[in-house]
Formats: structure tokens, sequence, C-alpha cells
């Protein structure tokens, strides 16, 4: 067996294949289930999942949302609401990115890592 190099694959890519191996009967249907269960179960203990975090980061050549890791595993990420329509702020680097009531709208709450009032 060759050493893969770089990092694991992504919990999707684990999860598809381990489907796929059932599918095809390589794999127990109970046996799928159970790795899958132990992959997302691993993830969620390796990283900080109760952080619902949204951040936004502007660079000079634009802005990126990052979504919370709770919803690469969980499969969210797709549904996520999280977007940006307001104008360029004229600041650099990550805020976060909260869903404000009032506004109707995602605003910034504040630089990353600034402690919160």
């Amino acid at each position: 067996m060759t050493r893969r190099e770089g990092p694991p694959p992504p919990f999707a890519v684990i999860r598809d294949a381990v489907e796929r191996a059932q599918a095809a009967g390589v794999v127990p249907a109970s046996t799928a289930a159970r790795v899958v269960a132990a992959l997302r179960a691993a993830g969620y203990e390796i990283v900080d999942v109760s952080d619902e975090t949204h951040q936004i980061e502007f660079r000079d050549d634009g802005w990126t949302i990052i979504h919370p890791i709770k919803e690469r595993l969980d499969g969210s990420l797709f549904d996520c609401r999280a977007r940006w329509n307001a104008a360029e702020p004229g600041v650099r680097g990550r805020r976060e990115l909260r869903y404000s009531e009032a506004l109707g709208d995602w605003a910034i709450v504040g630089r990353v890592g600034e402690a919160k009032s």
C-alpha cells in the first residue's frame, strides 16, 4: 500500500467512498453506517464545532465568507444564508459576521479575536 501524501481527504470524500462501497456490495450497510458515524464523531471531537461564528475576510482583491466547521461536517454549508450585500467597508482583515434581526441582514460585529462587550 502506498502512503498518501498531503492532508487527509475531507469527510465528504471519505463518506462518499464508503457509501459507494456499500452500494456496490463490498461493505455491509451496517459497517458503512458505523464508519460514517465514527468519522463524523471524530470530526466533532477534533474541532470545536460549537462555534457557529461566520467570518468575513476583506482583502485588496475583494472579500470571502469563512463558514463555521459545523456547516462543513453536517452538510448544511450549501443551505447557509450568510451573505454580504453591503458596500466595501474600507477595512482589511477578518471580522465576525452575524445576522442582525434589527437590520434584517448580515452585519459586521467586530474584529475576529476581539473581546465582546
